[in-house]
């Protein structure tokens, strides 16, 4: 399973050379994913010595892995500011008209869902923003093909949308939390809001959704002295915590001596001993 991340419809029509403005005619871009998809064919079968055929597997890359999944996100606007993503006065937003209107992303996703798409993330910004999650996240489960809708958030408004979400389909939830100790929320968010966000972690337990999935980005220095802290929280709840790298971005004072490594975090966590060899099993990309 491979994902891809749709960020930018311009400047994707742009490298498949499609003349039409791609935020009003997003039919088009089945022909950039069909040509990636026919180019990719006779090097894929040289490479893995395996029937490449477009029409079975249509979004396939390079080597041969088939595209299934796809993350839309939803808007720029976010109601944190946390250091490793956002500087604190915020950043100049795309105008309203810019962003893909709920027909817009439906109509995106119909063409992915054409080409073999069957999982569907929601992810901004911060997507509970949108005024129209519900009704977004309601027709994509109404798009044949499309199996699963699920949403990446900071969780500061779930016990307030979560229950109009789950109505409307949303099947899985990952909640984006760095610290389990107030101060520090606070402090790297640049707004208060912990206890929130954990109501929201239970509502959305109570709610049956298993398991919630918890992204931590550690940093050294941090919050890498909460690692165990994590992992207890996950002892009596059906939580599954993903601790990832921080990763450098544009102004957001990423330096290799603040990066906890995974192999680090493993043994830290108690899953290896001194001398065991560390494979990752679950890489996250932001």
């Amino acid at each position: 399973m491979m994902k891809i991340n749709f960020v930018n419809i311009k400047w994707l029509s742009r490298v498949a050379g499609i003349e039409s403005d791609a935020t009003k005619d997003i039919l088009t871009l089945s022909r950039l994913f069909r040509h990636v998809a026919t180019d990719a064919a006779p090097v894929a079968s040289q490479v893995t010595g395996k029937n490449t055929d477009v029409s079975s597997r249509p979004l396939v890359d390079l080597i041969g892995r088939r595209h299934n999944y796809l993350r839309i996100s939803l808007t720029e606007r976010c109601n944190l500011r946390c250091q490793y993503c956002m500087p604190a006065e915020g950043v100049a937003l795309s105008p309203r008209a810019a962003l893909l209107s709920t027909a817009e992303v439906l109509r995106l996703a119909r063409v992915f869902a054409s080409l073999g798409v069957d999982k569907v993330r929601l992810t901004g910004g911060e997507p509970t923003l949108r005024a129209d999650l519900a009704d977004i996240v309601r027709g994509l489960n109404e798009i044949e093909g499309i199996r699963s809708v699920s949403m990446t958030t900071n969780g500061l408004v779930l016990t307030r949308r979560l229950p109009a979400l789950q109505r409307a389909g949303l099947a899985a939830v990952n909640v984006s939390l760095d610290s389990l100790r107030p101060d520090r929320y606070e402090r790297m968010a640049r707004r208060p809001g912990l206890s929130r966000v954990l109501a929201g972690v239970d509502l959305a337990l109570q709610l049956g959704y298993r398991p919630v999935k918890i992204n931590t980005v550690l940093m050294r220095g941090f919050n890498d002295d909460e690692i165990l802290d994590f992992v207890e929280y996950t002892r009596d709840r059906e939580i599954e915590v993903r601790f990832i790298e921080f990763m450098p971005f544009s102004g957001n004072g990423w330096d290799d001596s603040r990066m906890v490594p995974q192999r680090e975090a493993a043994r830290r966590r108690g899953q290896l001993d001194a001398g065991e060899t560390y494979v990752p099993t679950n890489l996250t990309h932001f």
